[in-house]
């Protein structure tokens, strides 16, 4: 029997410890925290099916919250650009320490063996294989180690150079936040419910507040570390604009960092393989990545199971590198390139492709599938001619596009060192 240790108690590690787990496969989850200290207090957006997909039971519907119409609005706060469809109901929100919870529990239920407390401080690394990993007090070796130790992973640092897995993220590829749910002091409601804003207070970021619920539901988020001084100019802010929300702090008040890049280009290794965060598996443009991690952690259990007797090498283990990166990850890449462009616009820039109609409710709705007419892209074209700049910046966004497209190609399905440099290179170089 395969042994594998899961370092984390991530939505990806639960849902890959589960899967091997119904499959025969002792399975060990080293998690830093304590049980009841697990997910962050508020609610994150997944869509309903991943718990069939993931091969895990799916909670009962009165858990579920459906997502709302959004509102984009610029940094001027002149536009409110909201999105043509409705939401799906496919798309839902769910407590993340009620889904830590269930899938905990059902983790166990397969035979899982959970040691909360347990801090992992690195890999064990011998001849160039990762065979197990050293907690603060003692050495535990396996045949599989599953990285789910989150954006910071210390196992995934202490790799060696010449694994060929990235270790860091770019500063524009983490989002600074800070989450909170605020008392609702009345009954009303904007319209729509969702507000999304770019730049707020001309800070380099994201922003939101929700009110459709008995709480007001605010995010602050920042390319940059977020000060005090910031998060309270951005509450304050949102008092003015929605008198409704109270002083009271509900639920959250938390900081967390997030990332906010594409996946890491190679996440497998001679007896490793990341899942989660660890790996960067999220919407490049929300953070959100909690449908894509529990999908990624299933992809992982599966291969696994297929790769059955033979070795748990890098060649054969890229067989779940590839299938993630083909059926979810490059389906985000676009996402990535917009948010790479957003990171390098300014507040003036994004309020001129609002205000003057280069930006529409097309646009947000639409993402990178949008259809144009003729005259639309002619009308947008001499729009972006008063300023030269921007029109550089956009023409950059464009290509890319085509380049991350490009690069996508060049991605071996089989393991091969010189194609897979070739495929980094290009790859990151965007």
């Amino acid at each position: 029997m395969k042994k594998v240790i899961i370092t984390g108690a991530g939505l990806g590690g639960l849902i890959a410890a589960a899967n091997l787990a119904k499959n025969g496969y002792n399975v060990t989850i080293f998690e830093q925290k304590q049980r009841d200290e697990l997910g962050y207090d508020w609610r994150d957006t997944l869509v309903k099916d991943v718990f069939a997909r993931s091969g895990v039971p799916k909670p009962s519907e009165l858990q579920f919250e459906p997502h709302v119409k959004v509102c984009y609005r610029n940094p001027k706060k002149t536009m409110k650009l909201v999105t043509l469809e409705e939401p799906s109901e496919l798309v839902v929100n769910i407590d993340r320490q009620f889904l830590a919870e269930h899938l905990v529990s059902y983790a166990e239920m397969c035979g899982v063996r959970i040691k909360f407390g347990t801090k992992v401080v690195s890999a064990i690394v011998e001849n160039n294989k990762v065979k197990g990993v050293a907690t603060e007090d003692e050495e535990f070796f396996c045949d599989l180690v599953v990285d789910a130790c989150g954006m910071h992973s210390a196992v995934r640092d202490s790799l060696p150079d010449n694994c060929g897995i990235v270790k860091t993220t770019e500063k524009t590829d983490t989002l600074y936040t800070y989450r909170a749910y605020y008392e609702r002091l009345s009954d009303e409601m904007s319209d729509p419910p969702f507000h999304f804003y770019f730049y707020h207070n001309r800070r380099k970021g994201i922003d939101w507040v929700i009110t459709d619920n008995k709480y007001i539901d605010i995010l602050v988020g920042s390319f940059s570390p977020l000060s005090q001084q910031d998060i309270d100019e951005a509450v304050e802010d949102f008092r003015k604009e929605f008198p409704y929300m109270g002083e009271k702090l509900v639920r959250g008040g938390q900081t967390a960092t997030i990332p906010l890049g594409r996946t890491f280009p190679v996440i497998v290794y001679d007896g490793y393989a990341a899942v989660g965060d660890s790996a960067v598996m999220i919407e490049p443009l929300s953070g959100s990545g909690m449908t894509q991690s529990m999908l990624g952690g299933k992809i992982l259990a599966d291969t696994v199971v297929e790769i059955g007797m033979d070795e748990l090498t890098k060649e054969n283990l890229w067989k779940y590198q590839y299938r993630y990166f083909k059926e979810i990850a490059e389906k985000n890449l676009p996402d990535d390139v917009i948010k790479g462009f957003l990171s390098d616009a300014t507040p003036d820039d994004v309020d001129y492709l609002m205000e003057s109609h280069i930006l529409t409710e097309k646009e947000f709705s639409g993402g990178s599938d949008i259809k144009l007419t003729v005259s639309e892209i002619l009308k947008k074209l001499k729009a972006l001619l008063k300023r030269p700049m921007l029109l550089i910046k956009i023409a950059k966004l464009g290509i890319n596009m085509l380049k991350i497209k490009k690069a996508c190609e060049l991605m071996p399905e089989n393991y091969d060192e010189g194609a897979i440099e070739v495929w980094k290179e290009k790859y990151l170089a965007i």
